[in-house]
């Protein structure tokens, strides 16, 4: 799937958000079909520098949230 084809972004709370994007489902190639989806919350879990956040106009933020993680391993 891409977000290429665009975005509504709501005007109120009780609208929802509006993507237009191609599928490819079963295409290995060529052009994907044309769709639409209408949705109430979109989430981009695709990193800090969020391709969806972009998409969606979602504000910059000026830190980084960053988890550690401390494994003990024994050999």
């Amino acid at each position: 799937m891409s977000l290429g084809g665009g975005k509504h972004i709501p005007k109120d709370k009780e609208s929802p958000y509006v993507l237009h994007y191609s599928g490819y489902y079963g295409k290995t190639g060529g052009v994907g079909e044309k769709r639409t989806l209408k949705v109430d919350v979109v989430i981009g879990a695709d990193g800090a520098n969020s391709r969806v956040a972009k998409a969606i106009d979602a504000s910059d933020y000026e830190y980084d949230i960053a988890f550690q993680v401390i494994a003990l391993v024994s050999f």
